[in-house]
């Protein structure tokens, strides 16, 4: 008899180039505002993630109206408001997933079930994963903490009974947690892309790989030599 498995994904630089949609949202932004409105923008926004530990765009968007009104002598001008929510609702996410991240989806569907994990909040995360189109393809299986998702685990353990797990994640940090906290429980697979990339290490997780797509030439459950 198989036994069963369960993939947790990782969402922001797992599956998405998150530095690529920073990018692309600036320059949408600079067109429309100028640079120093951007600038102020990425500032915001960089301030409120160091302080609640997660990206919260609707906060981001709501400090530079604020600033935007005062500067222009009105209290109540909902334009810029309105313009940033609507880039956001109307960005083109899926334009910014890595090589091949809907293929390596459905191949590791064939071996069981694939769990997106991210965290932040839950509106722009909803909104940004609906884009792409990687909500429809798991059927709804995203879970979004607000923050620290590692903390959550035992409730995604409880909620997706399962033989054997996979956690694929680009942060090594992260998957130490991991690996500390559940041992041989939750395999870890490292996926070396993006920000994290020049860290990366063979042999210290269950899986690595360079990129995500690498993933498509490898069967489940992983033997013990794979990594």
């Amino acid at each position: 008899m198989k036994p069963k498995i369960t993939f947790f994904i990782d969402f922001d630089n797992t599956l998405i180039d998150n530095d690529k949609v920073k990018k692309q949202i600036a320059k949408i932004i600079s067109k429309k505002y100028g640079r120093n409105f951007t600038n102020r923008f990425l500032e915001i926004n960089k301030k409120l993630r160091d302080e609640k530990g997660y990206v919260d765009f609707p906060a981001t968007i709501a400090q530079i109206a604020r600033e935007e009104n005062k500067r222009s002598f009105s209290t109540n001008n909902p334009k810029v408001t309105h313009e940033l929510h609507d880039l956001f609702h109307n960005f083109k996410f899926n334009n910014c997933l890595f090589d091949k991240v809907e293929e390596v989806i459905r191949h590791l569907a064939t071996f069981g079930a694939v769990i997106i994990i991210t965290e932040g909040d839950r509106h722009y995360q909803e909104i940004k994963i609906r884009n792409t189109g990687i909500w429809n393809l798991v059927v709804g299986k995203v879970e979004i903490p607000l923050k620290d998702k590692i903390a959550h685990f035992p409730k995604f353990l409880k909620k997706y009974p399962s033989d054997i797990y996979y956690f694929i994640e680009d942060k090594p940090e992260v998957l130490r947690k991991i690996g500390d906290l559940y041992g041989g429980k939750i395999k870890t697979i490292h996926v070396c892309q993006g920000h994290y990339s020049p860290i990366c290490q063979m042999g210290i997780f269950d899986l690595t790989v360079k990129l995500i797509k690498d993933l498509l030439g490898i069967s489940f459950p992983l033997k013990p030599e794979s990594s």
